[in-house]
């Protein structure tokens, strides 16, 4: 659960670097459960893409899912350090999310992720490089794994690729501002 404190770092984060971090407050436990909802049931890992005070993180492990199986990429060297507190058993990387493959790439090599949680601010990054972020978790993932993401915008960040189905949830008002959770997934899997 995020505190007043948590709060108050994650406006500051903003504040110092406000394309990295996109939004003022934290995303809401609403927010978080629209999305880790998408991910699907299986044993596998699972990348979380800017986890920033750990509120998706939390609600995975409130599912069920094992801290074990989760890999966190943030940025924030001061979110970085706090999550890896607040969460000892979570595999937290302090590093450049658009760096995924170069970041992940030999811990998934045996097992690759069922899915991607993100929670990065991608209308601050050309298209190419949302693009290019899709494709590596993909590399990184089971053939067809979900990239499951927010936006408060009312188009997704990404086009939906060639093989696959957008699907988008309905308006998470419970969440400063409103946002939505899109989730892509790979056609034959449907």
């Amino acid at each position: 659960m995020n505190s007043a404190w948590d709060k108050i770092r994650f406006i500051a984060q903003w504040v110092s670097a406000p394309l990295r971090t996109g939004a003022i407050t934290p995303s809401s436990r609403a927010l978080a459960h629209a999305m880790v909802d998408n991910i699907p049931e299986g044993q596998g890992p699972i990348i979380e893409l800017g986890p920033g005070t750990g509120v998706m993180t939390q609600v995975m492990i409130d599912r069920g899912i094992a801290p074990e199986r989760i890999y966190c990429i943030e940025y924030s060297e001061e979110f970085a350090k706090k999550l890896t507190n607040q969460f000892p058993k979570v595999n937290i990387i302090n590093g450049d999310a658009y760096n995924l493959e170069n970041l992940l790439g030999e811990q998934l090599s045996q097992t690759p992720a069922i899915a991607t949680m993100c929670s990065l601010p991608l209308f601050t990054q050309s298209l190419e490089q949302r693009q290019k972020l899709f494709n590596q978790s993909q590399k990184l993932s089971v053939e067809g794994s979900p990239f499951i993401l927010f936006s408060y915008a009312h188009k997704s960040p990404i086009p939906c690729p060639l093989g696959y189905k957008l699907i988008k949830s309905p308006w998470v008002r419970k969440n400063i501002p409103p946002a939505r959770s899109w989730t892509y997934t790979a056609l034959e899997n449907q």
